[in-house]
């Protein structure tokens, strides 16, 4: 597929635009980087068992790309994960015991691959939180 796509956006005529040309040009480029990603990311491996969670899966992945960094030619990443499931109308008690048991196994197993790969101490967690209210009450 990736020589079709290849083929196909190499095609250049005395009458290609700019816009074409760039797109062509974008498309190529990032057929390449995926498949730069996807070869290094097939030998990478953690040492630490993940949780199968959505939670666990997403900090898994971003340990196998931190493991790689080299490999990606790269020095510094920002990776960005995210967890739903907060708001509760009913059975809130339940809900939260569930949601924090989730992420504190997908962290622990986090916490403890990166310090596996002498990471820790170049490494920023944050956490935040918004809940689209406004200051302005919805009552009348």
């Amino acid at each position: 597929m990736t020589e079709i796509v290849n083929a196909v956006n190499n095609a250049t005529a005395a009458d290609s635009s700019f816009m074409a040309e760039t797109w062509s040009l974008k498309v190529t480029e990032a057929l390449e980087q995926h498949s730069s990603l996807y070869s290094a990311l097939e030998s990478a491996s953690t040492t630490n068992a993940f949780p199968t969670s959505g939670l666990g899966k997403k900090l898994s992945m971003v340990a196998k790309l931190m493991q790689k960094r080299a490999e990606r030619g790269k020095d510094r990443d920002i990776f960005y994960v995210s967890i739903g499931g907060w708001d509760m109308h009913s059975y809130v008690i339940d809900g939260l015991e569930s949601n924090f048991a989730t992420v504190d196994a997908a962290l622990d197993a986090f916490v403890k691959e990166v310090k596996d790969m002498g990471l820790w101490s170049d490494t920023t967690l944050m956490q935040f939180s918004e809940f689209a209210r406004t200051l302005d009450p919805n009552s009348g």
